[in-house]
């Protein structure tokens, strides 16, 4: 089964904790401590737990929905690889209280958010999830650099990016930082999906130039699926370890560089 599929199948209905079928072995053979799981089933739960904005929380919160990655995944040509998506208590409110970003997040899982000109993280009308608040600040200095030199507005700018925008997650659940092991990444089922989807798909957009990627946190598990003879002038940038503690995108950056060259490409500018 490929990534795109075993997401699509994904059914939520049963309630947390919101996993991948496939994973749930690996996870409860490897997350052995009490506090690893986290499953709340409301906002309420969420915001009177004990713990709640505790900002030493190293649980994964399988209370919310996975976000194995955002964007049109076939048709995307700039694609960011990182680490895990990250978590805020204030971002249950939206997944259990505005039933349009749950919609777009199920929308986002299953693939079927096609008639959207831009992924919800680069979405203005979810502009209180904190997803579109991390995106949006790293790549605003690349839209607002598009915007000028396509001659439009912000939001125009930001529509011709995020259209093209995907981003990959080798871990797809929730924490506020990542402290469930290397045995986890190496032997999870969904991170050896998304290894696969790259290897198999986005490698074979890079080799064609028609699409480029940015490697900027696991670089070296990244790595097993990307191509060591395709180097940063023919569509490959990775991040060191320097780089990657920032993940800057700005246009101070190699990422953000990359990017807006290949927007400027691809649009004819």
């Amino acid at each position: 089964m490929d990534l795109i599929r075993a997401w699509a199948d994904f059914n939520p209905t049963a309630g947390p904790p919101y996993v991948l079928d496939a994973d749930r072995a690996v996870l409860k053979k490897l997350l052995r401590r009490r506090d690893a799981w986290v499953n709340h089933t409301t906002w309420e739960d969420a915001y009177s737990h004990p713990d709640a904005g505790n900002p030493d929380d190293n649980s994964l919160h399988f209370g919310r929905l996975p976000t194995p990655f955002v964007g049109d995944m076939q048709r995307a040509s700039i694609y960011i690889l990182t680490l895990n998506p990250g978590h805020a208590l204030s971002e249950y409110y939206p997944e259990y209280k505005i039933p349009s970003f749950r919609q777009a997040l199920l929308d986002n899982l299953r693939q079927t958010n096609r008639d959207s000109s831009v992924p919800f993280i680069l979405d203005p009308q979810f502009a209180y999830d904190g997803g579109f608040n991390y995106w949006h600040d790293k790549l605003k200095s690349v839209i607002l650099e598009l915007a000028r030199y396509r001659e439009v507005s912000f939001a125009r700018a930001r529509s011709e990016l995020g259209s093209k925008l995907a981003v990959i997650e080798l871990f797809p659940y929730h924490s506020v930082r990542f402290d469930a092991g290397s045995d986890l990444l190496d032997n999870l089922p969904s991170s050896q999906l998304a290894r696969e989807f790259v290897r198999n798909h986005v490698l074979e957009k890079v080799r064609r130039g028609k699409a480029i990627v940015i490697a900027v946190r696991q670089v070296k598990r990244w790595n097993e699926a990307l191509d060591d003879s395709v180097s940063e002038q023919h569509g490959i940038v990775r991040y060191t370890p320097g780089e990657a503690r920032g993940a800057n995108l700005s246009l101070n950056s190699r990422g953000g560089k990359a990017i807006l060259k290949h927007l400027k490409r691809s649009l004819n500018v």
